[in-house]
């Protein structure tokens, strides 16, 4: 936030826009057994992945990746057993935390592009009867296209590395912020700061003095 000092602004628009919609209130679910799973996998799924970002290029780079590639391999397993009979999950069946894990261990189910493929439609669904943020949609949207090698549609996929982050190339580019703005996300030039931010956050003593040429 400090970094991208624009973010709190959007932030607070796109907490005002989601009231519009609220969320079922929690309570009983219909799978009462799967809610609590999905929470505890995804937990796992951000410590890997933030001990992995933490890791940077550092010599514990490797071992980082390889505990979150184990990670999301059982996770995988999981997915094609949960994902394999029934409905989708909704709110009424996992509550709105769940879905959001849920949705969350897809993304990272590069494993089997076939499986995120096929769990989109069931995405924009959920996101028109408001149970899902517009920037679920998008995100599995273009990383399935990246996946195809064709272009992205909303910009949210980008390659990090030797301190710099290459977004995947785009369609009409000229027409990227109207996509991102009808769906939901966050413009693009505040979206390329939070990136630097999780990427390369400025080091100690070194962020005043850096923090005047960020792009909020």
């Amino acid at each position: 936030v400090t970094a991208c000092p624009r973010f709190l602004s959007w932030e607070l628009a796109r907490k005002a826009e989601a009231a519009k919609h609220p969320v079922r209130p929690s309570g009983k679910f219909t799978d009462p057994s799967l809610r609590p799973d999905l929470l505890e996998r995804v937990k796992l799924d951000q410590q890997v992945r933030a001990s992995f970002i933490a890791a940077g290029m550092g010599k514990g780079a490797m071992s980082q990746a390889k505990a979150m590639q184990r990670v999301d391999a059982d996770n995988l397993v999981f997915l094609r057993q949960t994902l394999a009979h029934g409905a989708f999950p909704d709110q009424g069946r996992v509550g709105k935390d769940g879905l959001d894990a849920l949705f969350l261990l897809i993304q990272h189910a590069d494993g089997d592009p076939g499986l995120q493929r096929a769990q989109l439609p069931h995405l924009q669904v959920l996101y028109r009867r408001h149970e899902v943020a517009g920037q679920d949609v998008a995100l599995l949207t273009d990383r399935i296209r990246v996946h195809l090698h064709q272009m992205q549609v909303y910009g949210t996929q980008a390659q990090v590395g030797d301190g710099k982050i290459v977004l995947d190339p785009i369609e009409d580019p000229a027409h990227l912020e109207q996509r991102r703005a009808a769906i939901g996300l966050m413009p693009m030039p505040l979206y390329q700061c939070m990136l630097r931010a999780m990427y390369f956050p400025p080091r100690a003593g070194a962020a005043a003095a850096g923090s005047s040429g960020q792009s909020g």
